[in-house]
């Protein structure tokens, strides 16, 4: 693909994605398609733009649906990227990454749920561990029913969560 059609990619994804705010914030079958004819290192850092940017809701929501849609991305290095990136779009991440089975999930979950300032990102990253985790991560479940005091935003506790997450990993 020459150059000349790369950016003719990249102002389609703006026009298709991102200028559009009257459609459902999910993507079509055919703009799925679409979008995986085109080279995902063209396209991934304008979606991540119309995603992080602070524009219109149902803009980023299409964004973000567009980007786990692609077929050739590293979906999980994105999730993370995008945690890193974006404060708005950490609680979606994590409960995102109990979709996947990989090691790198494992890891940034048990940061989150260890560290996090905010309830919210702790209680969610609890429950993603308890559908993705294994038992090298129960000492850490166990520590945070011992230590959390916290709960999310609705009042459910950190360390009932981790309770059912250490019961879901040891019953599977």
């Amino acid at each position: 693909m020459n150059e000349c059609a790369y950016y003719d990619a990249e102002t389609t994804v703006r026009l298709a994605i991102g200028t559009i705010t009257h459609l459902p914030p999910d993507i079509t079958a055919s703009e799925e398609e679409f979008l995986n004819s085109l080279p995902t290192h063209i396209i991934y850092p304008v979606l991540m733009d119309l995603l992080i940017a602070k524009g219109e809701a149902n803009v980023r929501s299409r964004a973000f649906d567009a980007l786990m849609k692609l077929t050739d991305l590293d979906t999980v290095g994105f999730l993370i990227e995008l945690f890193r990136k974006s404060t708005d779009w950490g609680i979606a991440c994590c409960k995102y990454m109990a979709n996947f089975q990989d090691d790198r999930v494992i890891e940034h979950l048990s940061e989150v749920a260890k560290n996090h300032d905010d309830g919210d990102f702790r209680y969610v990253a609890v429950v993603a561990l308890g559908n993705v985790g294994n038992n090298s991560i129960i000492p850490l479940l166990k520590s945070i029913a011992l230590t959390d005091l916290g709960a999310d935003y609705e009042g459910f506790p950190i360390k009932d969560a981790a309770l059912d997450a250490i019961s879901a990993i040891s019953n599977r």
